[in-house]
């Protein structure tokens, strides 16, 4: 045992240099695919010179519509756990506000807190849990990313008695600014998966992220073209207090796109109160698996706009009005813009076809309407309502609505 200035055994037990762990970032770390993976070969490599962990966090702050920030977790025994923590109302009050980290991320320093003794403070909850546990010493550290501010926290608890020294935690310092530049690569990356995930959709957004950026690049493909519409938006925003009306848009919009994706479609954009999907007709899905999925889909969102508007009508508002048309045909699936603003979408023909489609909801009474090409699919799904003038089209058109007595699409 290493021996101290006074000829007293160190408290301590030796351990070797935490250098091998930045060679391992650097080296392997560095490549694997999922930040809990990075974690948890750190814990292993700090564990390997020497230094006992019994606990230890890595806490990152993210850009996400749904999530504020990405724990991953390691306990001795237990292995690497993730947790991902949601936004809602009140979630700093949630376990996060009269934690180190809200200390931490708030830029004022580390947070050190010895477990054991008379004098050990309890101003955490977390440290009761820890020293029940074995924890001796208990140390969260900031990582600091490019900008200058908090990026993520890191905490490391140890049961060795004696805790951490004085070299223990410089060493976990040194580590730290290289951890933070893993972290921060990672985030960022997941950053614009997240943006254009969000803004433009999964598929497109995967394509744009492999390179499909270019003004005019894109394909044509078969799809089917779903396009839905809010009855009366204008007047309700008009009369209503705009809170109501954004809450009444976005369930609106969560109803829809939740039953198209649900059934694997795409969606690509809203525009105003509508919304713009498709179901591509691919290798791996024919036309008549695409029609399915795209009529499930509407009839997903019928049955759950009913319940919608009975909650809102029942709430004192005015009944909720939509449109929803389904139309096969080629699409042009690509990049179309300025030159330095571009959306991702699909034009063509069998997209003006099922917007003018949808525009004879409300005068036919009906929440779907389809086309004979995705009719002829269905089976007894569908029922005819007659041939219809479609604006730009001279032929009158067969037009199909839902089957209300059939469980099928």
């Amino acid at each position: 045992m290493e021996a101290g200035s006074s000829g007293a055994p160190d408290p301590h037990p030796a351990y070797g240099s935490l250098a091998p762990v930045g060679e391992w970032l650097l080296a392997e770390g560095r490549f694997l695919p999922r930040l809990e993976d990075v974690f948890g070969g750190l814990v292993d490599q700090v564990q390997a010179t020497g230094l006992p962990l019994l606990r230890c966090g890595l806490h990152v702050a993210i850009l996400h519509p749904q999530l504020v920030a990405l724990s991953v977790h390691w306990w001795q025994g237990r292995g690497v756990s993730v947790v991902e923590r949601r936004r809602y109302a009140g979630w700093e009050n949630a376990g996060y506000l009269d934690s180190p980290l809200a200390v931490v991320s708030a830029g004022l320093g580390t947070v050190r807190r010895r477990l054991v003794g008379t004098n050990a403070p309890g101003d955490f909850p977390i440290l009761a849990e820890l020293a029940e546990s074995g924890g001796t010493d208990y140390y969260v550290m900031p990582l600091i990313f490019g900008d200058r501010a908090v990026g993520a926290a890191l905490s490391w608890c140890t049961d060795r008695p004696g805790g951490f020294a004085d070299r223990d935690l410089a060493a976990l310092d040194a580590i730290g600014p290289l951890l933070a530049t893993l972290c921060e690569l990672r985030v960022l990356r997941g950053l614009a998966s997240t943006i254009l995930d969000t803004y433009i959709g999964r598929t497109a957004g995967q394509r744009v992220l492999a390179g499909t950026i270019v003004r005019g690049s894109g394909e044509r493909l078969d799809a089917v073209v779903w396009y839905c519409d809010l009855r009366g938006f204008t007047a309700r925003a008009e009369a209503g207090p705009p809170e109501s009306v954004i809450a009444l848009l976005n369930a609106y919009f969560e109803t829809m796109a939740g039953a198209v994706q649900r059934h694997g479609g795409e969606v690509l954009k809203f525009i105003g109160d509508g919304m713009l999907a498709i179901f591509p007709i691919t290798s791996g899905a024919s036309a008549e698996a695409a029609c399915h999925r795209a009529l499930l889909a509407a009839r997903t969102a019928r049955d759950e706009m009913s319940a919608l508007d009975r909650e809102v009508q029942a709430n004192g508002g005015a009944p909720v009005g939509y449109g929803i048309a389904l139309h096969v045909g080629e699409v042009t699936y690509g990049n179309i813009g300025a030159p330095d603003r571009l959306d991702f979408t699909v034009i063509g023909p069998a997209v003006n076809q099922a917007a003018r489609v949808e525009g004879l909801c409300q005068a036919l009474g009906q929440p779907v309407l389809t086309t004979t090409a995705v009719a002829q699919h269905a089976g007894d799904g569908v029922e005819p309502l007659g041939r219809f003038l479609l604006r730009g089209i001279e032929e009158p058109q067969q037009l199909w609505g839902l089957s209300p007595a059939s469980s099928r699409p």
